[in-house]
């Protein structure tokens, strides 16, 4: 079982695997359940490695300590080792379980709840003490580290503990202002447009963001208004708009006559 799972004699035990979360519950929280295979101790045998009602001697090749000494030809110093009859438990089973074929340990299922903070962020790690592999049986078992994986979200991203979206409104309702519907983690809410909104201007809805973790309250969300331009313009829209444009005159266009004016001045 230990080959299975590619331990190495100086290894814990220690298990990692990653935690999978949607922008939602990475933002507000949730409790996950966890599924996962460890190496535990065998269920039939109890770990001891011998079937039932039979017995477990102690090693005759290293006397139960697990252990062995021997001494290198080409050096004076006695050097210690695994003892390679018993792999270091001290005992053998006289009969061994044929469940486990006598190591005492198995493949396991295993089912875990973890309970997710708000505000956690994808990369973070979740550490569960003593919930990874058990080496040896009579060993308590090594630690499960979870780490935190958020999945991308079609609307929001995260910036510090603001929650950003960008939201499309017409252009009257840029001009003249409105009210929009805007998604939060929450659910649908209305946000008043002021007149006059520029594209790529930021809204702030204060609190609607993520919690934070070292103090009270939460962060806010951040709307970015993208203003949608119509495709297709009817003969009487043309109008219309060409007429809005003439009674307007160069203020139609601040940021355009601002742009020609350092134009101006950069070429003379």
């Amino acid at each position: 079982i230990l080959g299975a799972f590619g331990f190495r004699g100086s290894d814990r035990g220690d298990l990692r695997m990653p935690l999978s979360l949607t922008f939602e519950e990475a933002a507000l929280g949730c409790s996950k359940q966890v599924r996962y295979q460890r190496a535990d101790c065998c269920g039939s045998c109890g770990g001891r490695g011998a079937e039932p009602g039979t017995r477990v001697e102690t090693c005759s090749a290293c006397g139960g300590k697990g252990r062995v000494r021997f001494q290198q030809a080409l050096f004076p110093l006695a050097v210690e080792r695994t003892c390679s009859r018993c792999k270091g438990s001290g005992s053998l089973p006289t009969t061994p379980c044929r469940t486990c074929s006598g190591k005492g340990l198995v493949s396991a299922d295993r089912v875990l709840k973890v309970d997710v903070p708000a505000g956690i962020e994808h990369g973070a790690t979740r550490v569960v003490d003593q919930a990874g592999h058990r080496i040896r049986p009579e060993r308590t078992p090594g630690n499960l580290e979870l780490l935190v994986e958020v999945a991308a979200h079609p609307f929001f991203r995260r910036s510090g503990d603001d929650v950003v979206c960008k939201v499309p409104i017409s252009f009257v309702q840029a001009s003249l202002g409105g009210e929009i519907d805007v998604p939060t983690l929450e659910g649908k809410i209305k946000l008043r447009v002021p007149p006059s909104t520029q594209p790529g201007q930021i809204l702030r809805v204060r609190s609607k963001g993520i919690e934070h973790r070292l103090r009270g309250g939460r962060g806010d969300q951040l709307v970015e208004v993208a203003v949608e331009i119509p495709a297709r313009l009817s003969p009487r829209a043309q109008e219309l708009i060409e007429e809005l444009g003439r009674e307007l005159g160069e203020d139609v266009q601040p940021q355009q006559q601002g742009f020609l004016e350092k134009l101006r001045g950069l070429f003379g």
